[in-house]
């Protein structure tokens, strides 16, 4: 529908102006039942770019908000972590990032270490009012729902280990506690998991843990 196309792209302009970029060309396909519109951002990244390879045995793990139930709405309203990223990418001590788009549990190995896996608290995962709500309807566990419905774009990093317990212990100065509130405003996880150093870890876990590999 023409009214449907001119509030897609009146809403991509408003989108481009927020984050100050220009919109120069694209690619659009229709078929019978769909139409299809395929966008390529290119940039530069002026600081250290924050990459899916880096991450290490012992490294920590990091969700930077709620996930899952996105198709409730969430999947066509949701902010980019554009600040939370670039913040991210001046911390030396985080290895490696990844946006969820997948879900969590199709992201995740994408960020580990080849050969090694991941071990994640359930207890840890942010699952999201609209996974709870959408768990009702479905009847699969709300957790499922967080781990594997996608279109979350949050961002999943991995960090070193000491950068967590320096957090929780309040070490950090007064000037990096402002710093990581101001980015971190609406930041809902804990530690969401770790890299553990042997792959036994796992198996010794028990049934509490959700295992992620990369192969």
């Amino acid at each position: 529908e023409i009214a449907w196309l001119r509030d897609f792209f009146r809403g991509l302009g408003r989108a481009a102006r927020r984050f100050q970029m220009q919109i120069v060309g694209g690619d659009c396909a229709q078929t019978d039942g769909l139409l299809g519109i395929w966008l390529t951002l290119i940039g530069d990244a002026p600081r250290r770019p924050l990459t899916r390879s880096g991450a290490r045995v012992g490294d920590l793990l990091f969700v930077t908000g709620n996930l899952g139930g996105s198709i409730l709405g969430r999947h066509l309203s949701f902010m980019p972590r554009l600040e939370e990223g670039r913040w991210l990418a001046d911390r030396a001590e985080v290895r490696a990032g990844i946006d969820v788009s997948d879900g969590v549990a199709k992201d995740l190995p994408a960020l580990l270490p080849r050969g090694t896996a991941a071990m994640i608290d359930p207890r840890n995962v942010p699952i999201s009012a609209a996974a709870r709500k959408l768990a009702l309807r479905s009847g699969r566990p709300p957790l499922e729902h967080a781990c594997n419905d996608g279109e979350d774009y949050e961002l999943l990093f991995a960090a070193e280990g000491w950068i967590y317990w320096q957090y929780r212990q309040q070490e950090r100065s007064a000037e990096q506690s402002e710093q990581l509130h101001g980015v971190f405003r609406d930041l809902a996880s804990d530690k969401l998991g770790t890299v553990p150093k042997r792959l036994e870890t796992l198996e010794e876990s028990g049934s509490e843990a959700i295992r992620a590999s990369a192969l």
